[in-house]
């Protein structure tokens, strides 16, 4: 140390102090006083300090992280707390009998550092249920929490663990305020987070990293499922929340009930990697059915796993649709000669798929008599992994969407982008829909439906009317006239 220079504000590479230091506290401040920027590892471990005050109060790290850890003297970080990381970087503090981390847990947990992931346990003071990350070394101290409540980059996180047995105590976990993140483990499933209802997102900050509110759950070589059957609540605080599953087991898949939680929800995906389960059973007990032919389908399925074709060869089968409430593939209607319109989907909520493609997730198309499309209790986005919400209407013989205002009232009921004849909903003519007023007549005889602004007369029929009846009508049509002249 007698050649390090007093003045030096950057630090590039390691720096390790340990019980071969043999320097004081104060011997150390007149050498590290000025430093402000770190560019490597700083070590903490064996030694007999009592603070960490002769380093600056202000320091940034670039790179690497901090191990702070078996320091058995160790009472004072309150310097760390102005401490701060411009990169990802895992700070560790552990094992140190004498030192209270409250300080530290709550700047992380606070939002003042987003790329801090914090790593602390087997202190005198940890974070409690506010911040955990579970290893090999640390599943030990972990504190049996029924709830977490983390920050930007903080809530659950698991690591090199391949014990399933261990992980136990995480049995009790029923709410998950923060991120969620499983990663190399060797762990088939989670299902030790069975009772887990409810996964939330963290509040977003001035500087929203929307990347670090994310269930990442990626590079676990023998995960095949989730087993997250009681999750029920996936709901950010107030921004969207993200997914990223990924580089797991190749046969790793998701239920229809997790995957109709996502979709509800509209998470975000950065990545999904998985395939849907073939298991039928649900915990809610609705009925699930993997699609064959229209034709076998029983009407009293209301999820479907498979592409559902309808066409000319099965269309006199759709009511077996009836009540459908997700479908777990595309829906394509292709070249039906009858249907005229979707009607038997009244009670489709949702249209999930797994297909990396950018295939549209509704097909419409080549029909000869459809003409009504509307799905009346679909209430959040179509949901895929390329997040391609579209909805494709073309070559149909009849006119389904006839302006811009109908195109974008379909895309505002179904929460998805509309494509019709291969342009959007914007390049579609910009015709304004005729206003219609309606007027009632007495003994609900017949409707005479005005357009006000052609000045012509529709006349509807809802009874049947004899001719005398009709000729009663002629006073009443000229009155409307006149008046609207």
């Amino acid at each position: 140390m007698k050649s390090w220079p007093t003045n030096c504000s950057m630090v590039c590479g390691d720096l390790y102090f340990n019980a071969n230091t043999d320097l004081t506290e104060d011997q150390l401040r007149t050498y590290f006083a000025k430093q402000n920027k770190f560019k490597g590892m700083l070590k903490f471990e064996h030694t007999q300090f009592t603070s960490l005050t002769f380093l600056s109060r202000y320091l940034q790290f670039s790179s690497a992280g901090i191990l702070i850890a078996h320091n058995p003297k160790l009472t004072n970080i309150s310097y760390v707390y102005g401490w701060w990381s411009g990169l990802p970087s895992i700070w560790s503090v552990y094992n140190n009998s004498k030192l209270s981390v409250d300080i530290l847990c709550r700047r992380i947990n606070g939002g003042h550092d987003v790329y801090i992931d914090l790593n602390a346990y087997g202190n005198l003071d940890d974070c409690g249920c506010k911040s955990i990350r579970i290893d090999q070394n640390s599943i030990h101290a972990y504190p049996n929490c029924t709830s977490i409540h983390g920050g930007p980059n903080s809530g659950l996180k698991i690591t090199n663990v391949s014990d399933f047995t261990s992980l136990k105590p995480l049995s009790q976990l029923k709410t998950l305020n923060g991120m969620l993140e499983i990663y190399e483990t060797d762990l088939p499933n989670i299902s030790f987070l069975g009772n887990l209802k409810s996964l939330l997102g963290t509040p977003r900050l001035e500087f929203s990293y929307t990347q670090f509110n994310t269930t990442s759950i990626h590079d676990n070589p023998k995960l095949k499922k989730l087993g997250l059957e009681s999750l029920k609540n996936f709901t950010p605080l107030d921004t969207k929340l993200g997914v990223y599953i990924a580089n797991n087991h190749p046969e790793f898949c998701l239920t229809t009930s997790e995957l109709q939680l996502f979709a509800r929800t509209n998470v975000q995906i950065y990545g999904l990697e998985a395939k849907i389960c073939k298991d039928l059973f649900r915990k809610d007990g609705q009925k699930t059915c993997i699609f064959k032919d229209l034709s076998m389908l029983d009407p009293m399925c209301q999820h479907i796993i498979g592409d559902v074709l309808i066409n000319a060869t099965n269309e006199e089968y759709v009511l077996n649709l009836k009540n459908t409430k997700v479908i777990y593939g595309l829906l394509v209607v292709k070249s039906t000669a009858k249907l005229e319109n979707l009607d038997f989907l009244e009670n489709l909520e949702q249209i999930v798929s797994l297909e990396n493609s950018t295939s549209p997730i509704i097909q419409l198309s080549s029909n000869k008599l459809l003409q009504n499309v509307n799905f009346p209790k679909i209430k959040t986005p179509l949901f895929s992994p390329k997040n391609n919400h579209y909805i494709e209407i073309v070559d149909n013989k009849q006119e389904i969407i006839y302006s811009q205002m109908s195109c974008f009232k379909l895309q505002n009921l179904t929460y998805s982008v509309v494509i019709y004849n291969k342009q959007p909903c914007k390049s579609l003519p910009d015709v304004p829909e005729t206003t219609t007023n309606t007027v009632y007549l007495p003994e609900t005889t017949t409707t005479i439906a005005v357009d006000t602004e052609t000045v012509t007369i529709e006349i509807a029929v809802t009874t049947t009317t004899n001719y005398n009846n009709r000729l009663n009508l002629i006073p009443i049509i000229v009155q409307i006239i006149l008046r609207l002249l």
